[in-house]
């Protein structure tokens, strides 16, 4: 108990330190690889009055959406007023993963804590076609080209799992 208050109140003096620890012995304060992203589970219809909904869990992070939908006619002698239909594929959508870059390594999907410690941050968002969709770098420095090919090796992995994880819905 004692060594478990002391981690704590040294991760809040030497938030960097602490950090550079960890980082050096390839593993994270959370017990994650660096390459590792949070554990992930997508499950679909959740709730029960919607006519669709999932639940995704990301870490401790939990997100709920519900849809609910009405079919109706359309009047025809005003066929230009009342409920707009506007087609709207889903079969793509983006998929995002965050990179902090921290002491010269290169972390998967850093925690909020980690995010705040990284000297830069990267964001790439690919559809589930594999397209590029979106690059963001946050921070001052410029990043190696072999740093940035492995951050878009690791988000094609990533889409690939979030791909077969939603083929189990």
């Amino acid at each position: 108990m004692e060594t478990l208050r002391n981690a704590d109140i040294f991760s809040r003096i030497q938030p960097h330190e602490y950090m550079r620890r960890f980082i050096d012995q390839k593993v994270r304060p959370d017990g994650r690889l660096l390459d590792r992203f949070r554990d992930t589970s997508i499950t679909s219809n959740v709730i029960s009055t919607a006519n669709a909904s999932a639940m995704v869990r990301l870490g401790n992070t939990t997100v709920v959406c519900g849809i609910k939908a009405e079919v109706s006619e359309p009047d025809l002698k005003h066929p230009d007023q009342g409920f707009l239909v506007k087609p709207f594929d889903l079969s793509r959508f983006p998929v995002s993963a965050t990179y902090g870059y921290f002491s010269s390594a290169l972390l998967s999907d850093p925690n909020d804590t980690e995010e705040g410690l990284a000297k830069d941050r990267i964001t790439i968002v690919m559809d589930t076609d594999g397209d590029l969709l979106h690059v963001y770098k946050n921070g001052a420095t410029s990043l190696d080209v072999d740093v940035m090919r492995t951050c878009f090796d690791r988000t094609r992995d990533r889409l690939e799992q979030i791909k077969k994880d939603l083929s189990l819905l």
